[in-house]
């Protein structure tokens, strides 16, 4: 692998986060920090159905709503969160988690906050929101800032990359000679397997053909201690003759088997010897002039 591959690898890797950044913050963002908007209801005589959070502006438009307390829906523009459809009794409260896309100073953010009562009352509320570590954050957004250019860089590494492994490789003829050897090593260890399976074949062959000159044999001693032409010979004669007769067949059929078994050798052999001159006539390209 080149030098410069790990750096591609890196480049491409940064550049891909650079145009997914909304999408990694998105997530990023909820796994580093979970915030809370909460508001408590004091005294009151009547309950609470609807309550409105309004956040610092600085904020306002990277909140992410991640959990909001059930029966209770939200509607989230801007720096306004309206939650309805629920009701909170006095002394009791709601908690609504949040986080952040967008990186910020850790510290307190304003977090104000109006209750409607049943009946039509206002109720206001000054809070905050505590922001935590979203360090992280500012790693993706530093490669969107800069995708453009890491685009750019990218494509030249690639570029030089290319250039350099074909300067490499035509400084270094002698490695298609490598590569040549190789693949000769895997050709001869193929000839040596079939040549192998060359010989096992044709030894079957020949004992089988041994197995059915001793059964015509047998066949034979049996039909002439009868009337000389067989006739009358018990039934042992006359299975022998189907076993040799299959016995034929399977010699006929392992004889096709080692015909094209010589045939493919034949191609085999062909092309190891088409691999070495190949070989040779690059060695000789290979050597210095004298």
């Amino acid at each position: 692998m080149s030098f410069l591959k790990p750096l591609i690898i890196a480049g491409l890797l940064a550049t891909a986060g650079g145009f997914a950044s909304d999408f990694l913050c998105n997530n990023l963002g909820p796994a580093v920090y979970n915030g809370f908007l909460v508001f408590e209801y004091g005294e009151g005589e009547n309950p609470v159905n609807n309550i409105v959070f309004t956040v610092d502006s600085q904020i306002a438009g990277n909140l992410i709503i991640i959990d909001v307390p059930s029966p209770w829906s939200y509607t989230h523009e801007g720096d306004t969160l309206t939650l309805s459809g629920g009701s909170l009794s006095p002394g009791s409260s709601v908690r609504v988690t949040v986080s952040l896309n967008k990186y910020y100073d850790e510290g307190e953010y304003s977090a104000r906050s109006m209750a409607t009562t049943t009946m039509g009352d206002k109720i206001q509320s000054t809070g905050s929101l505590a922001v935590g570590n979203l360090s992280p954050l500012t790693i993706v957004e530093t490669m969107s800032t800069y995708r453009v250019p890491l685009a750019g860089f990218v494509l030249a590494l690639g570029a030089t990359e290319y250039f350099l492994t074909s300067r490499i490789q035509l400084r270094d003829p002698m490695q298609d000679v490598w590569r040549l050897v190789e693949e000769l090593k895997k050709l001869e260890k193929e000839k040596a397997r079939m040549e192998k399976e060359l010989e096992d074949n044709r030894k079957q062959i020949e004992k089988i053909k041994d197995e059915i000159k001793r059964d015509e044999q047998l066949r034979e001693s049996i039909e002439d201690d009868y009337d000389g032409e067989g006739f009358g010979a018990p039934s042992f004669a006359t299975n022998l003759k189907k076993e040799i007769a299959a016995k034929k067949l399977r010699v006929a059929e392992l004889e096709n088997l080692d015909r094209y078994h010589q045939s493919e050798l034949k191609k085999l052999e062909q092309k190891i010897s088409n691999l070495k001159a190949e070989m040779e006539r690059l060695q000789r390209g290979s050597l210095p002039p004298i």
